[in-house]
């Protein structure tokens, strides 16, 4: 990602539909603005990519929300835990912007947490959860090691272990 300087980066149409909503809401990540590229030189078009530093100190990556060619939006913040935005047919672009920043918004708000289950220190799998719920054990994978539970402000932080697996003797 190629930092933002000037705001006035040429987003292509949907990158800049999502930056003017986005930003209407959450003007402070201006700062954390920037893009990825596609095309060849002369006919770049700008995809809107903006990291925002985490408000969790156990958490080194910042969450990112980029677009990239296919109009998709991507939600990605630690373990390799991500999501992608995906529209539906005949949905307009407003539309698709309000489900986008309602995915942020539940994440930033602490109604939602981020799960990633861990063998050794790599992410292999993970999901989003409602914070009230329970956490779904059995979905831990056979042979992950735990379960590591993040929220945006660390309120919600935890670490399940696998019942499943068992120490070498």
């Amino acid at each position: 990602m190629k930092a933002l300087k000037d705001t006035k980066i040429p987003y292509e149409h949907f990158s800049a539909g999502l930056a003017k909503r986005l930003f209407k809401v959450y003007p402070a990540w201006i700062q954390y603005a920037g893009y990825t590229t596609e095309g060849s030189l002369g006919e770049y078009l700008y995809y809107l990519e903006v990291s925002v530093p985490t408000e969790n100190s156990s958490v080194a990556e910042p969450f990112v929300i980029s677009v990239d060619l296919r109009r998709e939006v991507t939600l990605s913040w630690f373990g390799g835990w991500h999501i992608h935005v995906l529209t539906k047919k005949d949905e307009t672009d407003e539309h698709y912007f309000s489900r986008v920043l309602s995915a942020v918004d539940l994440i930033f708000a602490e109604e939602q947490v981020i799960a990633v289950c861990y063998r050794g220190d790599k992410g292999i799998s993970g999901f989003s959860i409602a914070t009230d719920s329970d956490i779904p054990t059995r979905l831990l994978p056979k042979y992950g090691e735990k379960l590591v539970i993040r929220s945006w402000r660390a309120s919600y932080d935890r670490e399940i272990a696998n019942p499943n697996t068992h120490s070498p003797d």
